[in-house]
């Protein structure tokens, strides 16, 4: 079949323009797929903490004394007089675990110190058999006090690396061992009290940080001896009886590590 001379002069000047067109689509940058991302491992809940510093007890007690005048009477309280328990400085431990991110359960020790039991407001000496005189400030006895308070405390966790928190618990509260001083036979009856808490983490990084914490501690403490303060030195053995209204401020800083 023959083609007119116009049918061949067109198909000359259309197939460089397809080779042209095929030449510059080849040179376009094709559009690859972005890479793979490596999957970001999820941070892990860092949910026990230990706390280690000093402890200072400031021993806000108040106690009244009973004594047993002669044998087979009753005993009465002795009129004006009370006494008070020394402040205590130790070094304190605090473990923790939080059970959600805001809420932990805390249990707080310290290691035991000796303080002094001394009687307080005796208007006059008082010669007492052949034990010497009772003043105020006469020491009763020595104790080694301890309490260990059990809180669940609620974090505020808005701040950043300040981290606030308040809570409350209880408070088996002891004595490791007494010594007889002015009275004799003293023993210190174990008991429970309720704790208040309140204090603050700040954190450098994800494990360190510093602690700040108050506790306030409310126990009532029965000691008793069996030679009381009126009858020590003489032949007659009778009981007295010291109960404390204990209340002490326990404050205490620390350097905080999470895990």
């Amino acid at each position: 079949m023959a083609f007119s001379s116009g049918w061949v002069r067109a198909a000359a000047c259309v197939v460089p323009l397809l080779v042209s067109a095929h030449a510059v689509a080849a040179d376009l940058p094709t559009k690859k797929a972005p890479p793979e991302l490596a999957p970001v491992a999820p941070v892990q809940p860092l949910n026990f903490f230990v706390r280690l510093g000093v402890v200072y007890a400031i021993n806000t007690a108040s106690s009244t004394i009973d004594f047993t005048p002669q044998p087979g009477a009753p005993q009465i309280q002795m009129p004006g007089a009370g006494a008070t328990i020394g402040n205590v400085g130790t070094i304190g431990v605090e473990l923790g675990y939080f059970v959600t991110p805001n809420i932990s359960i805390d249990i707080a020790a310290g290691l035991p110190q000796w303080a002094h039991d001394s009687i307080t407001n005796v208007p006059l000496a008082v010669t007492v058999g052949t034990g010497g005189a009772l003043t105020s400030g006469t020491i009763l006895a020595k104790v080694m006090p301890s309490a260990i308070p059990l809180t669940i405390n609620y974090h505020f966790m808005d701040w950043g690396a300040f981290q606030p928190y308040v809570g409350a618990g209880l408070a088996p509260v002891f004595s490791f061992q007494t010594h007889d001083a002015f009275a004799t036979g003293v023993n210190v009856q174990p008991t429970v009290g309720a704790v208040l808490d309140v204090g603050t983490d700040v954190m450098f990084d994800r494990h360190w940080g510093v602690n700040v914490d108050v506790k306030k501690l409310f126990a009532n403490i029965t000691t008793t001896n069996s030679s009381n303060i009126l009858t020590r030195g003489t032949p007659f053995q009778l009981p007295g009886k010291q109960t404390t209204n204990f209340q002490p401020w326990i404050l205490s800083t620390a350097v905080t590590y999470r895990f």
